[in-house]
């Protein structure tokens, strides 16, 4: 009789412990809306791509950063536009049309990846090839219809999830003057690029978004082609995006 009393005990303690204790806080889900920097794109000596290790990208290292309460979703694709088709053979693997245009596939990405508290948008360096045409307004628009796809919740449809936040990364200029394999597809981008942060903020602020410029902390990418980040520039831009993404959670 006195175990069980005991054990009864013990249990009573054990049943109280358990409601007195808050729940494990959830996670603050991100996902990553990117190009081939996102990806992690890297080339190797015979102009092979590979894709730097996850410990080196810049969205799992901000990741590691932020830390356990944080849960980072990568959807980084080489090639990828803001909100125009790409031709065959632009990015790492056999996909073009509609799947390397940014708009057209992020409803998908979205409705896939949800709940999300924030999605960081960095896009708009490969509207700058000579074949698509772009002014430095047209890619900000088109960088404005990506947040308008994402605040207007049209892809939740039947979820009761709150409409993420946003926060838009305008990318690092292009350096068109540099000798690389690049050089000709990208032919009067460094003008572009200047004029793009100027015009970017603006619309993403008024469409709710909060901004920040990569070219900042990093003004080209200074991998060999002159476009992609080195580990370096990745460590830098982890820890850039990591500072704003806490700002954010913390307003």
């Amino acid at each position: 009789m006195k175990k069980v009393l005991i054990s009864f005990l013990v249990l009573c303690v054990f049943v109280l412990t358990c409601g007195m204790a808050e729940a494990a806080p959830e996670k603050k889900r991100i996902m990553i809306y990117g190009d081939s920097n996102t990806f992690g794109w890297a080339t190797d000596a015979q102009g092979k791509v590979t894709r730097l290790p996850a410990e080196v990208r810049w969205p799992e290292k901000m990741g590691t950063i932020l830390g356990d309460e944080y849960e980072i979703i990568v959807e980084g694709l080489g090639g990828r536009t803001t909100n125009v088709d790409s031709p065959l053979g632009t990015g790492p693997g056999v996909v073009h049309g509609v799947s390397m245009n940014g708009a057209g596939y992020l409803p998908a990405a979205l409705a896939s990846h949800t709940p999300l508290d924030l999605v960081i948008i960095m896009l708009g360096t490969n509207d700058l090839k000579v074949i698509f045409k772009r002014t430095a307004v047209d890619i900000a628009m088109g960088i404005g219809e990506l947040i308008s796809i994402v605040t207007n919740g049209q892809w939740q449809y039947k979820t009761p999830f709150a409409v993420p936040k946003v926060l838009v990364l305008c990318p690092p200029k292009v350096n068109d003057k540099k000798e690389s394999p690049y050089q000709k597809a990208f032919a009067g981008a460094l003008e572009r690029t200047e004029a793009l942060p100027g015009i970017l903020e603006p619309i993403a602020k008024a469409a709710g978004a909060h901004f920040f410029d990569v070219a900042k902390i990093v003004p080209f990418g200074e991998a060999a082609d002159a476009i992609h980040f080195t580990p370096e520039n990745h460590a830098a831009v982890a820890k850039a995006v990591a500072d704003e993404v806490k700002k954010i959670f913390a307003k």
